[in-house]
């Protein structure tokens, strides 16, 4: 049998491993592009106080600032792609929830930055793991098994050793605390919406409608709550044009594409690297120090995300 007739099988069977493994690497980069989302903030807010201006940038408004810049980009992504079915009454409905679930996620999880550590919130706010995880057992029939169970628990205790959660922290700590339990519900909301939309809505499509409503609504809290809407800076427009792209349109984007492929209770699971994301680059750019400890809880969330990928025979 001639040489390329023995390859082939070979080659087919190459190419249906890599396009099996599409979706989570989707997830993983994903999952990175989302840890970079605190950091253009950061920058941003450190340049607006930096100026001195009366009513710099809050923190709410850049929220809604993410969501508004990418709305363009969305949009003109989605009237690319083939016609789509027409979208009925009900359609429509449901393809605002993930929005507004979105917008009060990043609404709380801002807020109980006032009240707690940035990394008490950020630890609890990812709690949305266990919600995700018992929600797609409950309703979508996911299997939860041990393995599963284990990799999330060892993925959220390495998160809580990597950020340094200390629970008296802050001038609030119980209601800052409470705030970002409450975005964990949000954002649990959001993604299991992301996970039934998926199954009827291209990527675009979803993305275009969740990122206009998100904004809306982020414009809504940031103005009841008088934040400064206006950047003042162009180094601050040029971070926020950055937080747009790569968490919103390439972050989000990645993950709502991978929801239709993979279990929602392991997508929450495997999204726990983005503190690991955000703590090396601080360490790159804001010189954060990262101790023995914080390795060492790096490598327990990323052990975690391993564990729970194979209790489901991820590759």
């Amino acid at each position: 049998m001639p040489l390329p007739s023995l390859l082939s099988p070979l080659h087919s069977a190459g190419i249906a491993s890599f396009r099996a493994r599409v979706p989570l690497f989707a997830l993983l980069l994903g999952a990175c592009c989302i840890g970079l989302a605190p950091i253009f903030p950061k920058w941003a807010f450190d340049i607006e106080r930096a100026s001195g201006v009366a009513q710099p940038l809050g923190i709410i408004a850049a929220g809604f600032w993410r969501m508004a810049l990418a709305t363009p980009v969305l949009w003109l992504l989605l009237v690319q792609r083939p016609p789509e079915p027409a979208l009925g009454s009900r359609d429509r409905w449901l393809l605002l929830l993930p929005g507004l679930a979105f917008a009060a996620d990043m609404a709380a999880w801002h807020k109980s930055f006032e009240y707690t550590s940035v990394a008490n919130s950020t630890l609890l706010a990812n709690f949305a793991t266990i919600v995700v995880s018992l929600t797609g057992w409950v309703a979508l029939g996911e299997r939860i098994t041990g393995q599963l169970i284990a990799g999330a628990l060892l993925a959220l205790l390495g998160a809580g050793v990597l950020l340094g959660v200390d629970f008296s922290v802050g001038s609030d700590p119980l209601l800052g605390d409470g705030l970002a339990l409450l975005a964990a519900c949000f954002y649990a909301s959001y993604l299991l919406a992301i996970k039934r939309l998926r199954a009827r809505f291209s990527t675009a499509r979803i993305m275009a409608y969740n990122t206009v409503v998100s904004a809306l609504g982020l414009l809504l809290i940031a103005f009841v709550l008088g934040e400064g809407l206006w950047p003042h800076d162009p180094r601050a427009w040029w971070l926020l044009v950055a937080l747009a792209l790569v968490a919103q349109v390439g972050g989000q984007g990645l993950i709502t594409y991978s929801m239709a492929h993979l279990p929602a209770s392991f997508a929450s699971i495997a999204l726990l690297v983005q503190p690991v994301v955000a703590a090396a680059v601080s360490w790159v750019l804001f010189d954060q120090a990262l101790g023995p400890l914080q390795l060492a809880g790096g490598v327990l969330v990323l052990a975690g995300v391993t564990l729970a990928g194979r209790a489901r025979g991820s590759p």
